[in-house]
């Protein structure tokens, strides 16, 4: 059986203009315990030596600041910097192309946030595991929360929904395809992806939120500051 390689393309050209004006710096590289955000989940993702190579995708003006983060962490082996685009979509292109040059058809491409800084080795492999049968993989996450429409009038089964995670785990050859024609207007990878082709969900009870404002980076420093402490 030919021997499947893994490839991690993590997402960091966001400006993050949420949370970036009331802490004064992108998300991703804000240091929590002497540390930029984005290195926390890379950090996992390598420790797992399942991944031949890390591909960031970062926006052109912080190239320079990037690197200089990954050799202060011991974090620069196997990573290769792309320069992102205008959107995540564009910012995904641009490594499917770099990796054209290295990754065969068949190999798995794991498409990870970024802004989302808690990840689990068990998940990570899970998630390798199940993608070998398929094309495409998302895990995904129970609704708890009551979910209202805009007009305040239409209160939606939350059993019928998950909330959709990263990191979405795909053969390269396939996403490569869907983003020959890609409708912008979608938010994630996995949903470029259609009927045609072989996907499925994997439901997790992990902790993987996405920083997205100030109150949940106030969540991710007391998470780390507990496994710290």
């Amino acid at each position: 059986m030919k021997k499947v390689d893994s490839y991690l393309v993590l997402l960091l050209a966001g400006k993050g203009e949420r949370l970036s004006s009331a802490i004064k710096e992108k998300k991703q590289f804000y240091l929590v315990e002497g540390k930029p955000l984005f290195s926390y989940s890379l950090e996992v993702f390598k420790k797992t030596e399942l991944f031949k190579k890390y591909i960031l995708v970062v926006a052109k003006e912080d190239i320079k600041k990037t690197q200089d983060l990954l050799i202060k962490n011991n974090l620069s082996e196997d990573v290769i910097l792309v320069e992102g685009g205008a959107s995540r979509n564009q910012s995904v292109c641009s490594a499917l192309i770099r990796l054209q040059s290295i990754a065969s058809s068949d190999d798995k491409i794991f498409i990870h946030d970024a802004a989302r800084p808690i990840i689990s080795e068990k998940l990570i492999f899970s998630l390798y595991e199940r993608s070998l049968s398929l094309d495409g993989l998302t895990p995904v996450k129970r609704i708890h929360d009551s979910v209202i429409s805009k007009d305040k009038k239409t209160y939606i089964n939350r059993d019928d929904y998950y909330l959709v995670l990263t990191p979405q785990v795909f053969s390269f050859s396939k996403i490569l395809m869907c983003y020959k024609n890609y409708d912008d207007s979608l938010t994630d990878d996995y949903s470029k992806m259609d009927d045609r082709y072989k996907k499925d969900i994997l439901l997790t009870d992990d902790i993987n939120f996405k920083v997205t404002d100030y109150s949940s980076l106030l969540l991710f420093l007391s998470f780390v500051k507990q496994k710290t402490d």
